[in-house]
């Protein structure tokens, strides 16, 4: 069973906060004076983990763009289901057709860290 956890990017930190049941104990999002952010916003714009993981063992979150350097795609949420954005095909599908295993791809970026990955989309 994949672990059921978050991300939430802190614009005032520049980094992720991660959140949700992590290993075998449950951390939660924080509410405090340098965040503006309230924990219902935190929450809404949380990113989930999608349980699969990149060739260099990075997790692949919701937000992010995987593939290779002139060929990729953003991870989306939607009807239940990790999708690639661009034409809505489910990830596990996507990944099966280019006859390859998500240990070949590589997240490149996320839609917080490199905005110019959005900008070529």
């Amino acid at each position: 069973m994949r672990e059921i956890k978050f991300r939430f990017y802190d614009e005032q930190l520049k980094k992720f906060h991660y959140w949700g049941f992590i290993g075998n104990s449950f951390v939660g999002l924080t509410n405090n004076n340098y965040n503006p952010k309230s924990l219902m916003e935190q929450e809404e714009q949380s990113q989930q983990f999608t349980g699969l993981v990149d060739k260099l063992g990075k997790e692949i979150y919701e937000g992010d763009f995987i593939g290779e350097k002139d060929f990729y795609q953003k991870i989306i949420f939607k009807n239940a289901a990790f999708r690639i954005e661009s034409d809505n095909t489910p990830l596990q599908e996507w990944l099966w057709k280019r006859e390859r295993k998500t240990e070949q791809d590589e997240v490149i970026g996320n839609i917080y860290e490199d905005g110019s990955l959005l900008d070529n989309k």
